[in-house]
């Protein structure tokens, strides 16, 4: 009797359990790898030159703060493919960290595709723009039925963007949402930040596949924490990020950005100071005295580490 209770318990608890997440992405690779060395792939040449970064924050999501993030600045037409389980009913929801650092051409840089990988079949759907404003825009398909929400995002910022992906009964009548977060929320909000969106004139899809997509070498995107399921729930899954720091405060060093150079005042003596671009490179690796400094930069995003703590500095 008692097997017979274990048994029954282990169905209840199978059958009550939440779906799993379909794909998780940390990007857990050492900076400066490219993506086409770790399970992601391409029809369109044997490489990307899309490659790992710093990784990103934000409070309360499960992926903040764990291994390092993507960073999408070069011009190439291979989109770099990763899978998970083919979805064919109800919701897909794609959840990622995405900091837009810099924007100066428009296009989209993120998409689902189906398990149709052949190259006579265009099949992305769900194209995930930005454009030189910095608005984050969505389609269904087609590029020229994009829309942009009206907010410009801050380049120093990391927001959490969520794709919804809805299959409805019936040929040429699913459906896109996008939210945009800039604080964590548990649960779906009751409006997304634009859609739903249908196009009649494009074909559905069963979603099988995420699509990082590098359109221009003036672009800094930085994507991070990749999350895939079929409810809200499983994307966006909440946690504590793993290496969460006060803002502008190191080791008692103030930092701040005037006339194109980073400022900070170094408390503590024989500070260990390394810069790095976006792209994972050292720039500058030396042990500072105490007192005031600054660093003359050109325009863009950098990662400034002073002893065990790390800062992001954008000079626009």
């Amino acid at each position: 009797m008692k097997k017979q209770w274990l048994v029954i318990a282990a169905l209840l608890t199978t059958l009550t359990a939440p779906a799993a997440t379909l794909l998780t992405e940390d990007f857990d690779y050492a900076q400066g790898e490219v993506l086409t060395d770790h399970s992601w792939f391409t029809q369109w040449g044997a490489a990307s030159a899309i490659s790992v970064t710093n990784g990103l924050n934000f409070e309360g999501y499960a992926g903040c703060g764990v291994g390092n993030a993507a960073v999408i600045d070069v011009a190439e037409s291979n989109q770099l493919h990763k899978s998970f389980t083919q979805v064919t009913e109800g919701n897909l929801y794609v959840a990622f960290m995405f900091q837009p650092i810099m924007a100066y051409k428009e296009g989209y840089f993120f998409c689902l595709r189906d398990n149709k990988l052949d190259n006579q079949t265009y099949n992305f759907n769900a194209r995930v723009f930005m454009n030189t404003e910095g608005q984050l825009g969505v389609t269904f398909a087609q590029n020229g039925n994009k829309i942009y929400g009206n907010e410009i995002l801050d380049a120093a910022k990391t927001y959490l963007v969520v794709l919804k992906y809805t299959i409805n009964e019936g040929s040429n009548n699913d459906a896109v949402s996008l939210y945009l977060l800039d604080t964590f929320s548990e649960t779906e909000p009751a409006e997304p930040f634009i859609g739903p969106l249908t196009d009649a004139a494009s074909l559905d899809i069963h979603p099988a596949n995420i699509v990082l997509r590098g359109y221009s070498a003036d672009i800094w995107l930085v994507v991070d924490g990749i999350r895939v399921g079929t409810t809200w729930e499983d994307a966006v899954i909440t946690g504590v990020c793993a290496n969460s720091v006060p803002d502008y405060s190191v080791n008692d060093s103030k930092i701040y950005v005037e006339n194109g150079s980073v400022h900070f005042e170094v408390a503590e003596p024989n500070t260990t100071t390394k810069l790095y671009d976006m792209a994972g490179r050292c720039l500058r690796n030396e042990i500072l005295a105490a007192g005031n400094h600054a660093i003359m930069l050109q325009k863009g995003c950098y990662i400034l580490q002073l002893g065990n703590q790390i800062e992001k500095i954008v000079i626009d």
